[in-house]
């Protein structure tokens, strides 16, 4: 008996990991696609495409965990979401100029 209570849960647990798996790596390839896209307008080089990859992918990751965490909560929903803006624009801030930042700014919001 112990031993299907075992399986069973060890199931559950394996198919929730699956799903959040599955979530990740979606999350991941859309901001792979999006980061390449304004890459490519933008000209940047495999340096500057990764660093923008990384801040996009950190950003959207955040935003689902909010969403997650937060989805009966539209008020502190708002405010977290503002607050990983500031965060995605001050991870900006350590590796682009700020005319190149506009313009991902600008990219960015027109590719949601």
């Amino acid at each position: 008996m112990k031993s299907i209570i075992y399986v069973a849960i060890f199931t559950f647990m394996s198919i929730g990991m699956y799903a959040q798996e599955a979530n990740t790596q979606s999350l991941a390839e859309a901001s792979k696609e999006t980061s390449t896209k304004i890459s490519q307008e933008l000209n940047f080089d495999d340096d500057k495409s990764l660093l923008l990859y990384r801040a996009i992918y950190s950003t959207e990751l955040s935003r689902a965990r909010a969403e997650e965490q937060l989805s009966d909560e539209p008020e502190q929903l708002q405010a977290t979401n503002d607050k990983i803006d500031k965060s995605f624009l001050s991870i900006l801030k350590g590796n682009f100029s700020e005319s190149e930042i506009a313009q991902i700014k600008q990219l960015y919001k027109s590719k949601e």
